[in-house]
């Protein structure tokens, strides 16, 4: 059984060299934080941080964070669906809920798309999400780009920028995690922009190159895999405050559970601190994962690591019924799912 088992790394994604490719790369960034030493914009390290900071100098307390995310191959499922109106709400979700996760607030975004050919069509379908991607993020959408790479891109990839600013204070760095911490998870509302190569290999493997009009639980799984992410942000930016503006709650961490899954990035905020956590109430599964488990005879590990399984953001806290009245008030179903040890 366990040779016919699917894994993210037979469907072509291997994490772990992801993960050393991400670490590559920030130890270039950060040879380039030196140039603006001294003036507006210096950035400083975060390590296992969710956005980049840098102080703005002239402005007593505030510090800017940037970060960069995708939709990535669910650019395929909406292609093959001919659905592109809700992919919006995973572009802003990736970049919003990654710059508020480190106690800031986002500001603005602008994206990036590159197509095999223009096609106006689905520029349409697109752009059509945006506005109220953006209204329930609470950002502004400056602009972007759209260039036609024929020779260099089969369909087309949409990834955006996002501006995000913190009171340097507030700045969430994992080094206020306690002991007796709880830790309260965000139910997801479906797989998000993450584990959709593994997912789309499981499903080709089992019904061919058809496989997104295979109904399971009575619905399309390409609309199944299509289902919009759910933006935590408004809710995140509440408890700890707005730029100038009091929190409404203690925060001490916060994880947003995209790739690598839960514990890959839990232990992000754990770096200053080594602590662990236990898990033991989570969100279960959503009928989704558990059918792809099956279908894939994908182990209980290699799942957690490759999708969210339910859960999609997590919050470490001396006060969960404080975060868990907060997050229902913007929608979201939140559980104490485990405490810091």
């Amino acid at each position: 059984m366990k040779k016919n088992r699917a894994t993210y790394k037979k469907a072509g994604v291997n994490v772990s060299l992801g993960d050393k490719c991400s670490r590559i790369a920030y130890a270039a960034a950060k040879k380039t934080f030196t140039n603006r030493r001294g003036g507006v914009g210096e950035a400083f390290a975060l390590e296992g941080g969710f956005s980049g900071p840098m102080e703005l100098g002239n402005v007593k307390n505030a510090v800017l964070v940037k970060n960069s995310d995708g939709v990535g191959s669910k650019a395929i499922v909406a292609s093959k669906m001919e659905k592109y109106d809700s992919l919006a709400f995973d572009l802003i979700a990736m970049v919003a809920d990654d710059c508020s996760a480190t106690g800031a607030e986002p500001l603005a975004a602008t994206n990036t798309l590159d197509m095999q050919r223009a096609d106006p069509e689905i520029v349409s379908g697109l752009m059509r999400g945006i506005p109220k991607a953006c209204k329930r993020a609470g950002i502004s959408m400056l602009g972007g780009e759209i260039a036609e790479l024929p020779g260099q891109v089969k369909g087309f990839t949409w990834n955006a920028d996002l501006i995000g600013i913190v009171e340097k204070r507030k700045l969430l760095d994992g080094s206020r995690v306690k002991k007796g911490d709880s830790v309260v998870a965000f139910r997801s509302k479906g797989v998000r922009s993450n584990g959709l190569t593994l997912a789309r290999r499981i499903l080709g493997r089992e019904f061919g190159s058809e496989w997104h009009q295979e109904k399971f639980h009575g619905k399309k799984w390409g609309d199944i895999l299509l289902k919009p992410s759910l933006i935590v942000t408004p809710a995140v930016v509440e408890m700890v405050g707005a730029f100038g503006r009091a929190g409404k709650c203690r925060v001490h961490a916060m994880a947003h559970v995209t790739g690598g899954g839960i514990g890959e990035n839990l232990r992000r905020v754990f770096r200053k601190k080594k602590r662990s956590a236990v898990l033991d109430a989570l969100f279960p599964p959503q009928v989704e994962f558990l059918e792809l488990m099956r279908l894939g005879n994908v182990s209980v590990g290699e799942a957690y690591r490759a999708w969210n399984m339910g859960n999609c953001f997590l919050v470490v806290t001396p006060e969960p019924d404080a975060v868990i009245r907060i997050a229902k008030k913007h929608g979201i179903s939140a559980r104490e799912a485990g405490t810091i040890q």
